[in-house]
């Protein structure tokens, strides 16, 4: 009985890990920018790929750390690149032309809104042109692959909290949330720092999708759903 309830602890520990990186990643974008950025899910989802490929191209259960630890960074730089191109074609040309009447206003909330559904819709058709819809499995790389899940993701948190709290791009990322137009006025360069923040976010994602892909599932384009 109380194996029992120790695996179920471990089992919902290790998948409330995986889903708070992910999380984190999109809560991050929102909190920077007030949008609700759709293509997260499809980030994910393609950093999954790129992690399942990395790992295999690595050895994967032959070599298992060196696939796991390398894969992973491949996985994480991979997203990061996606993340910074569709902020950079999707939605920093809305972000220009914002007017001050209640018209622009509200065109500025809806039209972030829609091209985020297209960009997700797009990632995802993209992925199922290149990948097919073939459904493919992560090498078994640990017998204890819960337990590092956790601490991996304990690692990674408290590492976000120190960038976020202790460091310029932390303090830069909070001015803007705060109000993006007067972090312009006091000199922050604002399209840098929201290339930053999809970047560790789409980072963040893709871990969550590597672990998440380690410990439970296949990968396939329609996962980020």
């Amino acid at each position: 009985m109380l194996e029992a309830v120790g695996r179920a602890l471990l089992t919902g520990l290790a998948q409330g890990a995986m889903i708070a990186l992910v999380a984190l990643g999109y809560t991050m974008v929102y909190g920077v920018l007030k949008l609700i950025n759709f293509a997260h899910s499809e980030i994910f989802m393609m950093g999954a790929y790129a992690g399942l490929f990395a790992i295999l191209a690595l050895g994967g259960a032959a070599n298992p750390t060196v696939a796991a630890v390398v894969g992973t960074v491949l996985a994480m730089a991979a997203a990061s690149l996606l993340g910074i191109t569709v902020e950079r074609v999707a939605y920093r040309p809305l972000r220009r032309g914002t007017g001050a009447s209640g018209a622009a206003r509200g065109n500025a909330r809806i039209t972030p809104l829609v091209t985020a559904l297209g960009s997700s819709v797009l990632l995802q058709n993209l992925a199922q042109l290149l990948f097919t819809a073939r459904y493919r499995s992560y090498p078994q790389l640990f017998s204890h692959t819960r337990i590092i899940i956790f601490f991996v993701a304990l690692a990674v948190m408290a590492g976000l909290q120190l960038l976020i709290r202790r460091t310029w791009l932390g303090k830069a990322m909070r001015a803007l949330s705060a109000n993006l137009e007067a972090a312009r006025l006091m000199g922050i360069r604002t399209g840098r720092v929201i290339a930053a923040t999809f970047a560790i976010g789409s980072a963040l994602a893709a871990l969550g999708a590597v672990l998440y892909c380690l410990d439970q599932s296949q990968v396939y384009p329609t996962m980020g759903s």
